[in-house]
């Protein structure tokens, strides 16, 4: 019987994805025409794969969100090899090692190791964004009428948020404004942005969220729709993904020992915020250092000689 990825059902639901959905959920789910395409590049690569390695590669396609992208990043580099016509062997056994790198590539009489690895957010900072992704999912599902809200995140709790007294509170705030009176009030304020429209701070459990309420044109009033309707950029925050790049490859620089061909390390970072160029052939302007040359290599000083 043929392994697929993807299951073989009637696909009728081409809604976007849920804030709180998970990747291989929605694929698996979507009857979007974008996506079908999506789902078939997929199962083309997954069919180019040796039956044994079809199993483990499947089970970590279709889980969350972070062995899903490490399964991706795998499948992607075993099509890209087979395409530029190398031999490929999975999971090579390495003598006197009980651990095995993902593959050993061999074209024209020269092999190489090669080990895929992915960079994005830690696990903390994984099961944080879950917990905001929920609130964001349910406050999408709340019906009001002739607002929207636009919401800015400035820290969430170590628990989940509960939800069921913000949305009493949020309801009967925007119930208690008139749509037509805070429009009127906008365009006469001297205040600009979001602090010329009128705000509900939550400060609950760890949670510290803000609202803002948003008239909407007045021939969208009247009919229920969802409450959410932007979401707000909170605080800034220090990017770093050099850190991030660095401890992916410290831990793959000596855990096969010494090795009888050269060990490849193929680092996805697919980080939130991509604070520079991820190509050394154009650097960004006002840094002569992309972020995988700064993980690889010691930062630099430059020294200008005195006059004396």
């Amino acid at each position: 019987m043929e392994i697929k990825v993807f299951d073989d059902l009637p696909r009728t639901d081409a809604t976007p994805a849920r804030h709180n959905e998970g990747r291989f959920a929605f694929l698996n789910r979507s009857a979007s025409q974008y996506f079908e395409r999506v789902r078939d590049l997929i199962e083309d690569w997954f069919s180019h794969l040796p039956q044994a390695a079809k199993n483990d590669l499947r089970g970590a396609l279709r889980a969350d969100d972070r062995q899903m992208e490490s399964a991706f990043w795998e499948l992607f580099l075993h099509e890209a090899y087979r395409c530029s016509g190398y031999e490929i062997e999975i999971h090579p056994d390495i003598p006197g090692r009980p651990t095995r790198p993902d593959f050993r590539m061999t074209r024209d009489g020269e092999s190489f190791y090669l080990e895929a690895v992915s960079v994005g957010q830690a696990p903390t900072a994984i099961a944080e964004d879950r917990r905001l992704q929920d609130v964001h999912q349910i406050l999408n599902d709340l019906e009001v009428q002739d607002f929207a809200l636009e919401l800015s995140t400035y820290t969430v709790g170590t628990k989940a948020l509960a939800t069921k007294r913000l949305r009493q509170t949020l309801k009967a705030w925007l119930d208690g404004l008139d749509a037509d009176t805070v429009a009127r009030s906008v365009e006469t304020r001297t205040s600009a942005g979001f602090d010329a429209l009128p705000s509900l701070d939550w400060d609950d459990e760890g949670w510290y969220l803000e609202f803002h309420a948003l008239p909407l044109k007045e021939e969208a009033r009247g009919k229920a729709r969802s409450a959410l309707g932007m979401l707000g950029p909170g605080e800034a925050v220090v990017v770093d993904n050099v850190t991030g790049i660095r401890r992916a490859l410290d831990s793959k620089k000596n855990k096969y020992g010494q090795l009888d061909a050269p060990l490849v390390v193929a680092v996805l970072s697919n980080t939130i915020y991509r604070r520079r160029t991820m190509s050394s052939s154009r650097p960004s302007t006002g840094s002569r250092h992309t972020d995988p040359t700064k993980a690889l290599f010691a930062p630099t000083a430059s020294f200008r000689r005195g006059s004396g």
